[in-house]
């Protein structure tokens, strides 16, 4: 008998406690019951207008892509600019690649800005912002200057990045479209260097430096 008043003592204690937090503490657990309940509504409404979001875009792309088809390059451009500005990964920049491999903008400028817009307000993963940086360079490559292209492309030029190889034909292809053949010999042997490239890349060098040792 004596053991059990003895047993039931600590739970009585336990739950006095809880009692007497509550009481002193009724304001601070609501708060914390209505902070939990806001959070939780609040999270899946996020998750719904995201999951909306991202229906809308692809319907979007899709309806572009269906004006392109009927010949209406003006709607597809509309919609497809309109997307790029809404600042998603994925859809902006398929949008900005059927833009360009359509050639749906001749402003240089416009197609740049629209580049960067894309660059810089959306987060990445690393090969497919070297793919951006690349495409971006690609396009600038016939009217931007020496130091600028090759600050652009500084990132693709480790030895680790996939768009190495990419980044060094295209610096070759600038400089022999300037005569400046040293320079272009110079990035066209550096893809000898590199191991385990497919075939194209290697030929390509090697016809651009005949066609450069003919001249």
């Amino acid at each position: 008998m004596i053991e059990n008043i003895f047993h039931a003592q600590p739970v009585t204690s336990k739950k006095s406690k809880v009692k007497d937090f509550y009481k002193h503490n009724k304001k601070l657990v609501y708060s914390v019951i209505v902070i939990l309940v806001i959070f939780f509504i609040s999270l899946g409404v996020y998750l719904e207008s995201s999951k909306n979001k991202k229906i809308r875009l692809s319907e979007n792309y899709f309806q572009a892509k269906i004006y392109l088809e009927e010949g209406n390059k003006a709607k597809a451009t509309k919609i497809l600019k309109e997307v790029i500005f809404e600042n998603n990964p994925t859809y902006s920049s398929l949008c900005l690649f059927l833009i360009i491999n359509e050639n749906l903008i001749d402003d240089k400028n416009e197609l740049l800005s629209l580049l960067n817009h894309l660059i810089e307000n959306n987060e990445f993963s690393k090969e497919l912002k070297s793919l951006l940086i690349y495409k971006k360079a690609l396009f600038s490559s016939s009217f931007t200057e020496e130091a600028e292209l090759l600050d652009l492309l500084n990132p693709l030029l480790n030895k680790e990045n996939l768009w190495h190889p990419h980044a060094l034909i295209l610096l070759g292809s600038y400089f022999k479209s300037k005569n400046e053949n040293q320079k272009a010999r110079e990035f066209y042997q550096k893809v000898f260097l590199l191991k385990n490239l497919h075939n194209d890349f290697y030929n390509q060098a090697k016809n651009q430096l005949a066609l450069i040792s003919n001249e």
